[in-house]
């Protein structure tokens, strides 16, 4: 099936408790509009976050909210994305000098045109929550990779710098927001296998008439009606996901139908199989996905937020949700590539 690569953190002085985590903060400084030693801002708790990836030398994050407005404007124009990739090398070349062979560049000054990528200044004070703990980070310069310009992605990023302790995986996803009461997230699911055979037996009935094609080793191909579900087609993640109070699950499943579609859902159940939200619906034999990777309560509210991995056969980004009003909304994207 599919695997996706995620990512951890660590520890140093100055460190609070954070349920049965910890925060690494650098800094006695309060949340709030308040002026860092660099020029930058701490900002107010609130809903805006961003994911964040290690790629084996620097955390860098995506400022999605600002490459939708520039998405916008390339939908508007088919040649657009070639045009914010072109407008992006005339950065370097002002800045910096610019050469094909070099896809990378770096930054450790905003300069004005900055503005047109990302919010983030210079400064400014980023959590980051990953498997190991929650840090406080603080954006320390920019990073261009026209690499992501192959996979029609976000090319210009925040670099982040994190406590010397903090250990992160190569590739590992880790969500940033301005809130310091934010918990790490969990990644692994649950494991019972009592408690995967009993989701199961909730979802196979739904599955009623899904067929799957299966290959020999000449690679001929079989279709056949779906008559159980494997471990690693099934996610489930307990937690309190909508403010009930009660024992809940985050329940997905994932499956591919044939080489380009899918057949995928992500529901909140209760114990026994009733369905209390969905954050997607069943889909069969569908080009695209949607799974839960993983859960983090971002704002404290003891409510978990749920990072999902939604794409197709060639690509895919992430997804962060909250439960609002009754029903999922989508917060950010981040990491998006695909052909």
């Amino acid at each position: 099936m599919f695997c996706i690569n995620a990512f951890s953190c660590s520890k140093i002085s100055g460190q609070k408790e954070s349920g049965d985590r910890t925060i690494t903060d650098s800094s006695s400084k309060k949340q709030g509009e308040q002026p860092s030693k660099s020029g930058g801002f701490d900002r107010q708790v609130s809903d805006t976050v961003f994911f964040g990836r290690w790629d084996g030398k620097r955390l860098i994050l995506e400022d999605y909210y600002k490459y939708e407005e520039n998405e916008k404007k390339m939908e508007q124009n088919p040649e657009s994305y070639d045009l914010y990739g072109d407008k992006l090398k005339e950065l370097v070349k002002k800045y910096s000098s610019y050469d094909e062979k070099n896809p990378e560049y770096s930054f450790k000054e905003f300069k004005p045109e900055f503005a047109a990528y990302t919010t983030l200044k210079i400064g400014d004070k980023v959590y980051v929550s990953c498997k190991s703990g929650v840090y406080a980070a603080e954006v320390s310069g920019y990073y261009l990779n026209f690499d992501d310009l192959i996979g029609a992605g976000s090319v210009f990023y925040a670099e982040l710098r994190l406590p010397q302790e903090a250990q992160l995986e190569q590739d590992e996803i880790v969500v940033c927001s301005f809130n310091n009461n934010m918990k790490a997230v969990t990644a692994g699911g649950v494991t019972s296998q009592d408690v995967l055979d009993k989701f199961k037996s909730y979802l196979l009935p739904k599955l009623k008439g899904v067929k799957v094609s299966t290959y020999d080793d000449k690679g001929n191909e079989s279709i056949k009606p779906l008559s159980k579900l494997a471990n690693e087609e099934i996610k489930v993640f307990k937690g309190n996901f909508t403010a009930s109070g009660s024992d809940q699950y985050l329940v997905s499943i994932l499956l591919r139908n044939d080489f380009t579609n899918f057949t995928s859902a992500v529901f909140v159940m209760n114990e026994e199989g009733k369905i209390l939200a969905e954050l997607s619906p069943l889909t069969a034999n569908n080009f695209t996905f949607s799974q839960p990777e993983m859960t983090v309560d971002f704002n404290g509210d003891g409510i978990l937020e749920i990072i999902t991995n939604d794409g197709y056969y060639e690509g895919g980004g992430y997804n962060f949700h909250k439960f609002e009003n009754r029903k999922f909304k989508t917060l950010t994207t981040g990491f998006l590539f695909g052909v």
